[in-house]
């Protein structure tokens, strides 16, 4: 039962990505989809509206790419899901738009209801330092040993 778009998922672990380099360097887009096995092209659209909110700096050329903007510790998942979801996405009838009845009646309708409740409040408390915290501290996260380290303090 999936709870969050495909596009907030990828969001996630770019910027989880991102937020676990060490150095302040750009990284190239190529890298960053390679080695979380994310489609390219997409995962350059899907991070462009971070740039637009100050969330990411990007670079374009040879030593291009995207880097934080803004600290992990400031940054909490809500904010990075609410870019790709619709406020009201987390709260649709998993029956669709030809759910039968009236919401009060169907039983997804209050399943569903508990779930976004959930899980909203999962998001508005955990931030992107608290999935920087886990990954380093787990060498079997799935990502890659070089993008693990400290993340960058110094950040606005």
């Amino acid at each position: 039962m999936r709870q969050l778009r495909q596009s907030s998922e990828y969001a996630i672990r770019a910027l989880t990505y991102l937020a676990l380099r060490a150095s302040s360097d750009f990284v190239v887009t190529e890298r960053i989809a390679r080695e979380l096995g994310l489609p390219q092209h997409y995962l350059a659209k899907l991070l462009k509206p971070f740039v637009d909110r100050g969330v990411l700096l990007s670079r374009r050329g040879r030593l291009g790419g995207f880097r934080m903007n803004r600290a992990p510790e400031q940054l909490t998942l809500q904010e990075i899901v609410a870019v790709h979801e619709p406020p009201t996405a987390l709260r649709a009838c998993m029956l669709g738009p030809q759910c039968p009845g009236p919401p009060d009646e169907c039983p997804l309708h209050e399943l569903n209801r508990r779930l976004a409740h959930d899980l909203e409040a999962v998001l508005r408390v955990t931030t992107l330092a608290d999935l920087v915290r886990y990954c380093s501290e787990h060498s079997d996260s799935g990502y890659p040993s070089g993008a693990i380290g400290a993340a960058r303090p110094s950040m606005p």
